[in-house]
């Protein structure tokens, strides 16, 4: 049975990588024989994981045609979306500045991780190496998480990652959201800047204008 779960968790991953990578683009229908052949595995398996990011809404079930990539964000959703994670995020971000000298260091590690991902990005697309992609992703986000994990509130930490997956959805959206990575790195420094300098208010403005220009340049490309 472990081996089993640890199989269903491999190709889960497997395929998000492909999702975040751009193997599928939105609405695509998603052929659970050609998964199959490209990961070298039983249907199984890829039925089994599909169940699971079904849940994530990254994937949708359909009457009699399977599984197909979610439908991309409308205009609204978007706005909705970026909305949302803005009052989270400030509110995060005033909840933990208090005790900045304890995680200032683990955020300076992850901003610099973010630039390494960046850097490595064209190098991970041209030879589609999709799980560096997903890499760039998780390293954006825990950028923002850092912050979430010392508000002392683990309601507004269990909220972020609900969102995790609607950021996905937005990625796809937009093309994957890769294009930005050159925006959202520098964005980032300006936030980490303003904090490392001890300026509460700086770093909420600098937080609030990368939140906007996010949705700006996905609403744009939407």
């Amino acid at each position: 049975m472990r081996a089993r779960a640890s199989l269903r968790d491999e190709i889960y991953q497997d395929i998000l990588d492909l999702l975040l990578g751009g193997a599928y683009q939105p609405g695509e229908v998603v052929n659970i024989d050609a998964l199959s052949r490209t990961l070298d595995v039983s249907p199984t398996p890829i039925r089994e994981a599909l169940v699971e990011l079904e849940h994530t809404s990254l994937v949708e079930r359909t009457a009699r045609r399977g599984y197909r990539v979610a439908s991309p964000l409308s205009g609204k959703q978007i706005k909705d979306l970026m909305e949302v994670r803005t009052i989270l995020e400030l509110q995060a971000l005033k909840r933990a500045y208090p005790t900045v000298d304890s995680w200032i260091d683990e955020l300076t590690l992850a901003h610099d991780e973010h630039v390494k991902a960046f850097e490595y990005l064209p190098r991970a697309e041209k030879s589609q190496e999709y799980s560096a992609i997903r890499h760039y992703f998780e390293a954006d986000w825990r950028f923002h998480t850092i912050i979430f994990e010392n508000a002392g509130n683990g309601y507004l930490l269990k909220v972020l990652e609900g969102l995790a997956f609607q950021m996905h959805r937005l990625r796809q959206t937009v093309g994957h959201g890769k294009s930005d990575g050159a925006d959202a790195t520098c964005e980032h420094s300006k936030i980490l800047h303003a904090l490392q300098e001890r300026n509460e208010k700086a770093s909420k403005l600098a937080m609030k204008s990368h939140l906007n220009k996010v949705l700006k340049r996905s609403v744009a490309d939407s």
